[in-house]
This record gives structure tokens, sequence and C-alpha cells, in this order.
């Protein structure tokens, strides 16, 4: 829901954060 993209929004505001998140996502990709 809205509250739930806003969290999520809020966590991923933190750069240090984004760029684990993105590398996890790669990550993930190859497997």
């Amino acid at each position: 829901g809205m509250s739930e993209d806003v969290s999520i929004n809020k966590f991923f505001d933190d750069p240090m954060l984004l760029e684990m998140a993105r590398q996890d996502a790669d990550f993930q990709q190859i497997l």
C-alpha cells in the first residue's frame, strides 16, 4: 500500500543501503 511505499523510500534514502540493495539485486539476477 501507500504507507509501505513511503517507508521503503525512506529506507532507501540512505545511499549506502541503496548501493547494497542494488548489488543484492544484481547477485540474485546471476542466480
